[in-house]
């Protein structure tokens, strides 16, 4: 682990290349780091393995790891899933599962901040070893609204994956052209521990909504024969931003790298986006050469086009309207290879804290977590229709649900306030009897009111 510094406002992207793979992901600031995550990824069959890597940024940082599906500890595959690790700067531990991760809930116990990465592998002497590799998210950082869009490419499939946090998490997916009719809108409650897996046309745009926030991951498959995924956290809408960005191709030497780009915002902010491409005395302007949602009644619309190799900047008009705000997203090919990575977004805090397990939404209602139930649910929704694969949860939480135990606490609170608005009533009205027995404005020689008081 290093740190990098700057005098500047700076954005890092950390790119890793083995063999044919290609993976990629934007680097979080210090001050966006916390202590709670949820932790989930893509499974992939046959040898495939999802890894999570914790690591400290501070001295005696203690963390766990509570999972939804079966999880080992590389190097202690004799130790419970569930051990708490003490770790200094710069010190780790990584967990394994062969399916993935499900929704766990990554916790410091101390509120230190952490670092997470979580990405999926296999052993392949042809392609080597990295596959997908992305940056886990605070759960602070997640929100309710998402706007979703596939990136067009030959061979690329384009898989959504919604990860909810809390139970009762009512899902509402819309997708299509409304235009003509031909839309899609479908409605799920998930719980903690579920996972609902989203496929659209690479012409549409996703909007998806929920009940309290959730995690929305995009897995992107190269190949008919798979040979390398990418996987990035798609930013939600409470995340725009208003901030320009500049950023450059990545290049190999004597590869091709097909890149593309992705902008999403609101419908009627789409067009306040511009993309310039940086020459050596001036910029270029370039438009999208698509645009999703615009005419099909959606909240949020998406575009995006190919880039040719340079460096680029991208924000908004100067002269747009205050509210405007936007977000984007990069992504790269080549013949083995494929990355994806967050270009422009706020890591804005969207839930108020996280203490205990119990979040506190920024606008009410408290909600806490709710342990899961004793099965895991993977959904698989297409225009065709929806299928549910369901497996025993091996580490489920079995301790008594946070919620019976605020509702006790709550109920004892109740009590003694009500007892002692009655009292205090009755020593106002004791008071203010004996006031009235004296004559004039003062009690004992003091003014009432400093009586009273």
């Amino acid at each position: 682990m290093f740190n990098i510094t700057a005098d500047e406002n700076i954005t890092v992207t950390v790119f890793v290349k083995i063999a044919g793979t290609l993976n990629a992901y934007t680097a979080f600031p210090v001050d966006s780091l916390d202590g709670y995550y949820i932790v989930a990824s893509y499974e992939r069959p046959e040898e495939h393995v999802s890894e999570l890597t914790v690591v400290a940024t501070e001295p005696e940082t203690h963390f766990n790891l509570h999972p939804y599906s079966k999880v080992t500890i590389r190097g202690h595959e004799d130790w419970p899933a569930t051990t708490q690790f003490g770790r200094g700067i710069g010190g780790w531990a990584t967990y394994q599962t062969h399916n993935s991760f499900m929704g766990g809930h990554l916790q410091e116990v101390t509120d230190k901040p952490l670092i997470g990465f979580v990405g999926t592998h296999r052993a392949s002497a042809e392609y080597g070893w990295a596959q997908s590799l992305d940056q886990l998210h605070p759960l602070v950082s997640l929100g309710t609204k998402y706007a979703a869009v596939p990136v067009a490419g030959n061979h690329l499939r384009n898989i959504f994956r919604i990860v909810p946090v809390w139970e009762n998490t009512n899902i509402t997916w819309i997708s299509g052209h409304h235009s003509n009719g031909s839309y899609t809108h479908k409605s799920f409650t998930l719980n903690s521990g579920h996972v609902l897996d989203l496929t659209f046309d690479s012409k549409e745009v996703g909007q998806i909504e929920g009940s309290k926030p959730f995690l929305l991951l995009h897995h992107i498959e190269l190949g008919t024969s798979v040979m390398d995924t990418a996987l990035v956290t798609v930013p939600t809408a409470e995340q725009f931003t208003r901030q320009p960005f500049t950023f450059s191709t990545y290049e190999l030497p004597g590869i091709k790298v097909d890149t593309y780009i992705t902008t999403l915002a609101p419908c009627k902010f789409l067009e306040q986006i511009y993309l310039i491409k940086n020459m050596a005395a001036s910029g270029s302007a370039l438009d999208f050469e698509k645009t999703f949602g615009i005419d099909d009644g959606l909240e949020y619309c998406g575009s995006n086009r190919q880039l040719e190799s340079g460096v680029y900047t991208i924000g908004l008009y100067p002269d747009s309207p205050s509210e405007a705000v936007y977000s984007a997203i990069l992504y790269g090919k080549t013949t083995s290879g494929v990355f994806a990575y967050i270009l422009a977004s706020e890591l804005n805090q969207v839930t108020c804290s996280v203490k205990d397990s119990e979040p506190t939404l920024c606008h009410p209602p408290t909600v806490p977590i709710q342990p899961a139930s004793s099965t895991i649910q993977t959904s698989t929704v297409t225009s065709t229709g929806v299928t549910f694969e369901t497996s025993t949860a091996p580490n489920k939480n079995k301790s008594a649900p946070s919620g019976a135990v605020i509702g006790a606490v709550v109920a004892v609170t109740v009590i003694i306030v009500a007892g002692l608005a009655v009292l205090g009533f009755c020593l106002f009205r004791y008071y203010r009897r004996r006031c009235w027995k004296h004559s004039g404005d003062n009690l004992e020689g003091k003014p009432m009111v400093y009586v009273l008081l």
